[in-house]
């Protein structure tokens, strides 16, 4: 999980550049692609087997953490992700 967010991270940072309208899509894609396959069910099942209230914590984050990312993404245009995965 840590590799697969570290790598959400950095595309976030490479968004965050007046040019990074492709990155945002690459982020969309590899969200929707990636990480809603398996990480809100990775995250319920830490936060009900965790016996550390740490690692409770850390997966009711992820589970914010991902709901907000893909809200963000459900709100860009889908003719405009559409034609980027034809690209």
């Amino acid at each position: 999980i840590g590799a697969e967010l570290e790598f959400m991270a950095y595309l976030v940072r490479l968004a965050l550049d007046p040019d990074g309208e492709d990155t945002v899509a690459t982020q969309g894609r590899f969200l929707e692609e990636n990480l809603t396959c398996w990480a809100p069910a990775f995250a319920r099942d830490v936060e009900r087997e965790s016996r550390l209230v740490l690692y409770e914590a850390a997966a009711r984050l992820l589970s914010v953490l991902m709901s907000r990312e893909v809200e963000k993404h459900a709100q860009r245009p889908r003719a405009r992700l559409d034609m980027i995965r034809r690209g």
